[in-house]
């Protein structure tokens, strides 16, 4: 990474500030799907991470074990968040990096983002 080319950057930071918002704000209307019990549980969550979906199979609501309905539906709705953050990050990273002219920039932010 040429550092004097990210410091010449530096100036456009507003401008850049607004591209990375709209960014993010496109990304968020994007679904991620986890799902547990072998599909019997999924989930989906937005890129703002919120669940807007939820499906459990009704053979598992009939036997009547609410324990393990709970931790499908924790292990499914951490699945879709997961998959969320991570694809998120991955986004915003290469967008940053596009806007910036940097190039790969996982060894300068590595340590922000999670690893896939």
């Amino acid at each position: 990474m040429n550092l004097m080319k990210l410091l010449g950057n530096l100036g456009n930071l507003s401008k850049l500030q607004g591209e990375m918002q709209a960014a993010t704000a496109e990304f968020a209307k994007r679904r991620f799907d986890g799902s547990a019990g072998g599909g019997m549980v999924t989930a989906t969550v937005n890129g703002a991470s919120q669940l807007v979906a939820l499906s459990i199979d009704p053979k598992l609501v009939s036997d009547n074990d609410r324990e393990l309905i709970e931790e499908l539906v924790m292990s499914a709705v951490n699945e879709a968040a997961s998959k969320a953050k991570i694809e998120t990050a991955e986004h915003l990273q290469k967008t940053l990096a596009e806007k910036l002219d940097l190039g790969d920039m996982s060894g300068l932010l590595g340590s922000f983002f999670p690893k896939t």
